[in-house]
């Protein structure tokens, strides 16, 4: 199994899990997206996820030395990689404290940002045309995403139809899980 149809089957089975409660239970599912951007546990789940894979990036990241050339010298910026392990919990403290107000639509929104990056380097090279499916996908993961972050209160726009609407909510759940299908058969049967 290719690392693109790994990555693509736990997008797949992660949709399918988040879209099963609105086609099996609508009204528990709609309570639970009007009380999604506030909710603290959430938030800090995924604000976690967010701040952990960014430090891991910057770590395994080749940043090298470079010449300032207001400071007359050049600094080092390999040697400051050891700051992360302080760094990291610090800003995962200060953002939930200080960016509490619908934190767990914005920490969605970033992890929507970093997620494209791994699928369209898994992407690039296959050779299916099928490939495009999830090069698609990813883009609108990043258009998403960027919405989310810069304005969280558009999640609550975007969901109040859907969350107070049963009907609406379990069409909608079960448009998420066709796809969901759909890619998790890509993963099993093209990637």
């Amino acid at each position: 199994m290719s690392d693109l149809a790994k990555l693509s089957l736990a997008i797949g089975c992660t949709l399918a899990a988040l879209c099963a409660p609105c086609v099996l239970s609508p009204k528990s599912a709609g309570e639970w997206i009007r009380r999604f951007p506030r909710n603290r546990l959430a938030a800090w789940i995924l604000t976690t996820i967010d701040i952990v894979w960014i430090a891991w990036l910057i770590f395994h990241l080749n940043i090298g030395r470079v010449e300032v050339p207001i400071l007359n010298r050049v600094v080092d910026f390999e040697a400051l990689k050891g700051w992360l392990f302080i760094l990291t919990p610090t800003a995962l403290f200060l953002i939930a404290q200080f960016m509490d107000e619908l934190l767990a639509t914005r920490a969605l929104g970033g992890l929507l940002l970093l997620l494209p990056a791994p699928l369209l380097t898994l992407s690039r090279w296959h050779e299916s045309p099928y490939r495009l499916v999830m090069v698609v996908l990813a883009y609108i993961m990043v258009v998403v995403g960027t919405a989310l972050v810069l304005n969280p209160y558009l999640f609550r726009k975007m969901s109040s139809r859907c969350s107070q609407d049963e009907e609406l909510c379990r069409t909608v759940g079960t448009i998420g899980m066709t796809f969901a299908a759909f890619i998790i058969f890509l993963a099993a049967k093209i990637y």
